[in-house]
């Protein structure tokens, strides 16, 4: 998941949001057995439209203030307002507004710019500080439409990223500007996504009869968000308002261009697909089914590994023999460099194979002074730590002791509790057993112990 707070790591990248959700839902709402007030709230997969889009928003590393235009329907309002009231929480760096919508879509716009410029600077008339421009000072803003609820996360960041560079390459242009030979270009001020057009485009007359097939080779399906100066898309509106007061624009780059600005595109995605219609649901849930179906035969599965491990040492006097980490009272002990723990040496190598990293000689060599004497658990305790480095956790141990004597009966419960300490594994995971070897060979004739190990670990 991405984490709002990365956008504080490059402000260059970040853009504020429009949300416009106050279409009138006609042609959705036409339809027979249709039960939603509006397509932004119908269910997709069982959870609200518009929720897809404000999870994408509040997640986004891209996404800076956010400004929702509402429609005029005050259960609608009310029901958009508690949705973004629980994302709302989570973005307590960012300033989430909303806006009322108007009759067209440009007008919806208008109010919500109105409504960012306020809250930023203080402004609602699209001037402030002199920066009306768009180009290197003023912030962009993406128009986004609340009926494109799976707009992902890839496509804010192409959108990011494109502004980023156009802003970029016109600061370094106006540094330039004062030199004679120089001529200053028209400015690129809008980028929105493109999808190329798959079918084959008919032109009919008003009879329905087909007049014209059209060459597609230049054609794209336009997409949202779609990314402005905030406060030159402001201007343009205003200024549209005034002398283009009949004309309705069906989105930004239209008013853009309108305005000779120039627009450049990304490329745009079959997720971002819009509600339109009823039947633009099913469609929805399809994309996300397949790309949950994909996700699951991309996903790696958990590998499980096993290994084991021997060691054995030489009886030696003394009174104390140790083993899984536990002072057994004897009349002999081991010898070893270390405490000679036998028992949790065999454990550790076979936890080191496990992460492919050696045997416990190489990573405590009995030649070091400090390890004179050590306590085994310490060796233990690192190899497990390899281990989780290497991606593994631990999930079973066991160990089979060899020992002609003494009769380690009594105290095996105890060695259990041991391990499990040492390990952090339940008793249940662990195996513990104690063997003779019926008087055959040296450790028959207790001349020394030997133990087995095994260990498996789940990677992840």
């Amino acid at each position: 998941m991405l984490r709002k707070v990365d956008c504080k790591k490059n402000k260059k990248l970040m853009l504020d949001a429009i949300v416009l959700c106050a279409g009138s839902s006609t042609r959705f709402n036409a339809e027979e057995k249709n039960t939603h007030e509006t397509k932004i709230l119908a269910k997709i997969d069982g959870k609200p439209a518009l929720e897809y889009l404000l999870e994408t928003l509040v997640e986004s590393p891209f996404v800076r203030n956010c400004v929702f235009v509402l429609p005029e329907n005050k259960a609608v309002q009310t029901k958009i307002k508690e949705l973004v009231k629980g994302y709302r929480e989570r973005c307590s760096d960012s300033q989430w507004l909303f806006a009322q919508g108007g009759a067209r879509r440009q007008d919806s716009l208008k109010n919500g710019l109105q409504a960012l410029c306020k809250s930023t600077n203080g402004s609602t008339n699209g001037s402030t500080n002199g920066s009306t421009n768009g180009s290197t000072n003023g912030s962009w803003c993406m128009v986004c439409d609340a009926a494109r609820p799976l707009v992902s996360h890839v496509l804010l960041k192409r959108i990011a990223t494109s502004v980023a560079r156009i802003r970029e390459r016109q600061a370094n242009k106006s540094a330039e500007i004062k030199k004679p030979k120089i001529k200053k270009n028209g400015k690129i001020l809008g980028v929105i996504p493109l999808l190329p057009i798959a079918d084959s485009i008919k032109r009919i007359d008003k009879k329905g009869l087909i007049v014209e097939s059209i060459e597609r080779e230049d054609l794209r399906q336009a997409q949202t968000p779609q990314a402005f100066p905030s406060e030159k898309m402001l201007e343009w509106l205003l200024q549209a308002e005034q002398k283009m007061p009949r004309k309705n624009f069906t989105d930004e780059a239209q008013l853009a261009i309108e305005n000779l600005a120039e627009v450049t595109h990304i490329q745009g995605e079959a997720r971002a697909h819009k509600i339109t219609t009823l039947q633009d649901i099913p469609i929805l849930e399809g994309l996300l089914a397949a790309e949950k179906n994909r996700m699951v035969k991309e996903k790696k599965y958990t590998e499980f590994r096993s290994c084991s491990a021997f060691d054995q040492h030489k009886v030696c006097k003394g009174k104390v023999l140790r083993l899984c980490a536990t002072d057994i009272p004897c009349n002999f002990a081991l010898e070893g460099h270390s405490d000679a723990d036998v028992a949790l040496h065999a454990l550790t190598d076979a936890i080191l194979a496990l992460a492919g990293s050696g045997d416990i000689g190489e990573h405590f060599p009995p030649n070091e002074k400090k390890w004179r004497n050590a306590n085994s658990a310490i060796f233990l305790k690192h190899a497990i730590e390899i281990l989780s480095k290497a991606g593994g956790k631990l999930v079973n141990a066991d160990i089979t002791i060899l020992a002609e004597k003494p009769n380690l009966k009594s105290y095996k419960q105890v060695m259990r509790d041991k391990l499990a300490e040492l390990t952090e594994l339940e008793r249940s995971r662990i195996g513990l057993k104690a063997t003779t070897l019926e008087g055959l060979g040296a450790l028959g004739q207790a001349k020394g112990i030997a133990a087995y190990a095994s260990a498996t670990a789940k990677f992840f």
